[in-house]
């Protein structure tokens, strides 16, 4: 038998700027920021059964942090037809800590 705890922590924030909707080139320029953050606790039960007898092992963590830029741009290279090219570049970063115990 055993119990966790989880505390768990997101957020996601985009931004993005683009051409007017009358403009004859389109384009559209952004970034984007995501953060986590988890913890979880696990504990055992190590006596008969009773509150008191579970014993936690120590902390888990874990942090995640992603950014991306991004851009797009659309030309008009016929009467009917149009072409779009876009890039996007992206960072992550990761962390896992889990402590002895």
């Amino acid at each position: 038998a055993g119990a966790a705890r989880n505390d768990n922590h997101f957020s996601n924030l985009e931004v993005r700027l683009a051409a007017p909707t009358d403009a004859r080139r389109g384009w559209v320029l952004g970034a984007t920021v995501y953060r986590e953050q988890r913890e979880q606790v696990l504990a055992t039960l190590v006596g008969p059964g009773g509150f008191d007898d579970f014993r936690s092992a120590p902390p888990q963590r874990s942090t995640a942090f992603d950014m991306a830029l991004f851009g797009q741009i659309t030309l008009p290279v016929h009467d009917q037809w149009r072409l779009t090219l876009g890039s996007r570049v992206e960072s992550a970063w990761r962390e896992r800590v889990q402590d002895a115990g």
